[in-house]
Formats: C-alpha cells, structure tokens, sequence
C-alpha cells in the first residue's frame, strides 16, 4: 500500500522530533489535535527503536519534546496524582503543572512528603477544587498560599492530623469557599469563629450602616459556607452556634467529637435540616450517603461527579485521543530525569494509572461530590473556649498562641 503523504509527514516530523530534540519543530503549528497524536505516536516509536538500539537520544532533549507537547495540547479540567513518601519536595511533577493547567479546575495531589504548596498556588491560581488529603506533612502555615486562588470553591484536607485552627486562621480568607473537609484534623471551636467571622462583619457594617471597613477587618470575606466536616476534630458544643451566622447550612459533619443531639437542634431548626446518625445534619439523604459510606473527595465544578468511591475513576477515558492526552500528561507530571529516555516511554511510568489523571468532560456544572475519611482516633480533645472576637478587631494569631479579643459590640 502506498503511504499517503500526509501519513508520511507525520512520520517524518516524530522522527524529527527524536533526533533533534525539537529544536526545528514548532508543535503548534499542528492544526488538528488526531494530527498531533500521530506525530506523537512516531516520536515514540522511533524513541523505543532507537533505545532497543542502545542508540537512545539525550533524555534531556526528549524531555524538551514532552513539554512542547504538553504545552500545546495537554490541558486537562481534573487531575488526581498520587507520589509515593519517597518523592521530593515539591514533587517534579508539580513544577510542571504551570504547562498544563490552562483548564484545570480540580486537583486531588497526595504527596506525603510536601512541605510547601508555593508551586502548586502559582501553577493553578484558577483551581476550583483542591484536595490535599495524604499530604501529612503539610503545617498550618503552609496553606496561607492558597489565599492567591480566589476562584476556589471546595477544599478537602481530611485526614491532615497536624493542622490546626491557624490553617483555618488562613483558608477562612477564601472569598468563594462554600465547601470545607476539616475531618481527621486538629482543629477546635476558634474555627467556627473564623468560618463565620466575615458574616458577622458584613451584618454589623449593615446594621451599622458603615460605608468602608478598615482593612484588617475587610480581608475576611463573607464566605458562601454552606457545607462543613469537622468528622473527628476538638469541635465542642461552646462555640458551635456561629454556624448559624451563616445564610445558609446543607451539610455538617461533627461525628467523633462527642457533640450532643441537643448541641445540634437550633441549627437542625434554623436550616430545616435532618438528622443522620444524630451526628449529621442535611438536607439530602443522597448527599448524607456520600459522606458516610463513601470516601469521595469534595467537589463543586462537576468534574468529579461521575467519580466513585475511594476517589476512583467512575468511567474509562471515553476516547484514543483524550486516552493519548492521559498518558502524555502522566508521563509529564511523573518523570524522573534519572529514568533517561525510558521514563518518556508510554507505558513505562504511568501504564493504566494514567486514566486517573484525565478527566474527560463528566457530570454538569454545579455538581457536588463529597468525601469523607476516617478519622483516627476519638478526636474528642477539649480546649478552653475563647472570648468571640470583635467584628472590627479581627481574631490573630501570634507565634501559635491566640490572641483573645474584647466583645464590644452588643450582639456578639
């Protein structure tokens, strides 16, 4: 059979791209994205041939090639990456989301060796969905980066057993935050206070009739907070009806703190909600199920809503071309410069695992997956409660201690 032409450029431009490095080639210049999967496709096999060859090109070159290709056609909306204790800090994959991450709008990374999630708030300001659930060694004032994603709606850190109330002190700032997994943490009353704390500002600059706050007080948005987990943590009766300072309450989780029925009811009766295990209020059973049964992550871009329990995928990438896009992506976001030409190997890093790093379009906008982990232990430590802080004197921290303001306004 006689190639076609177009069939014979895009075997010639992979095998270009293998032994120039890319140096010649500008990808995005490839007018179709089937096009620039074929050309991939050549690159690799010429890759393979010449490594089985013992004539492999520098990997650092070919590395070049993976990141062109990232950069023009490799822009997934979800992604779940998993490195394993071993892996640096930031993991190398991390550095690379910048490339890839035109779209992304949910991110599920489990490193349990990062320390810092700088390089992650600067490759995806965009995100609106983010679970840190296995970075156990994340510390409080880590998070005070995610304050650059004002877009963020949803943010899942169950299971983070270190943090404590100055994680909250800072994630409270978050403008659009309207769903937080506290579950398994360290965190106690003083963050009911920060969750609610921009309402109750917002309400007295009302009543009060106050045209502009000073600017420590105006930092604390009045948050859409209508969905919170605090599933094993120091939470106590004492300071639990600042909730009801909210507008609007769908879901509250308070299992394994020893929180009482009757600590409950004025907030089961201010948001017409029910009862689930005497330790959950809802307004959906659906929703209740979820969080119980399930260990799905938190979600309100619908991205993960066809997403099953254990944070699995809930259906095969539908397509070869967004099957190519996961494997690129994968090998991307999991080489090891040490691995040399076979870690750009399709099927040698990533194999089946790279469809859970590609989400194709699934469920609608607005969608709502929840999670829940199992907390360790009772989570049942107390801790003395502190005075409410003052709407114009907002509630600070000084080296781990907080600071106790004075009530003076009259509704406090």
């Amino acid at each position: 059979m006689v190639e076609s032409l177009l069939s014979l450029a895009v075997r010639e431009l992979g095998h270009l791209l293998c032994w120039s490095g890319g140096l010649q080639v500008d990808l995005a210049l490839i007018p179709e994205e089937e096009l620039a999967q074929g050309v991939w496709d050549s690159w690799q096999h010429c890759l393979r041939t010449a490594a089985a060859a013992g004539r492999a090109p520098p990997a650092a070159a070919q590395h070049q090639v993976l990141l062109k290709f990232a950069a023009g056609f490799f822009h997934p909306q979800m992604l779940r990456l998993a490195y394993p204790p071993t892996a640096p800090s930031p993991p190398p994959g991390v550095a690379s989301l910048q490339l890839i991450a035109a779209r992304l709008q949910h991110l599920e990374l489990s490193s349990p060796s990062l320390l810092s999630l700088e390089p992650l708030a600067a490759a995806a300001p965009q995100l609106r969905c983010l679970s840190l659930r296995g970075c156990t060694l994340l510390r409080d004032a880590a998070l005070e980066v995610l304050l650059r994603l004002t877009t963020l709606q949803a943010l899942d850190l169950g299971g983070l057993a270190a943090l404590s109330d100055a994680a909250v002190f800072h994630v409270a700032k978050l403008p659009q935050l309207a769903a937080l997994n506290l579950s398994g943490t360290a965190v106690g009353d003083r963050s009911l206070e920060f969750v609610t704390y921009g309402r109750k500002v917002g309400a007295w600059q009302s009543a009060a009739g106050v045209a502009a706050l000073p600017p420590e007080a105006a930092a604390w948005p009045p948050l859409p907070l209508d969905h919170l987990q605090l599933a094993g943590t120091r939470a106590t009766p004492d300071r639990l009806a600042e909730l009801a300072n909210l507008p609007k309450l769908r879901f509250l989780d308070v299992r394994g703190t020893g929180m009482p029925r009757s600590a409950l009811g004025p907030l089961q009766r201010r948001f017409g909600l029910q009862f689930v295990q005497a330790a959950v209020l809802t307004d959906s059973n659906l929703l209740a199920a979820a969080v119980v049964n399930e260990d799905a992550v938190l979600c309100r871009c619908g991205c993960a809503s066809s997403a099953g329990p254990g944070g699995s995928l809930g259906q095969a990438v539908a397509t070869d071309l967004q099957g190519w896009q996961a494997e690129g992506t994968c090998l991307l976001l999991h080489f090891d410069p040490a691995s040399g030409v076979a870690g750009l190997l399709a099927g040698s890093s990533c194999g089946q695992g790279s469809q859970q790093l590609l989400q194709a379009q699934a469920g609608g906008p607005g969608g709502l997956r929840t999670g829940y982990r199992q907390p360790r232990g009772d989570g049942r430590g107390r801790r003395s409660p502190a005075a409410a802080p003052s709407p114009l004197v907002p509630p600070q921290h000084q080296h781990g201690s907080w600071v106790g303001q004075k009530r003076t306004l009259p509704w406090q």
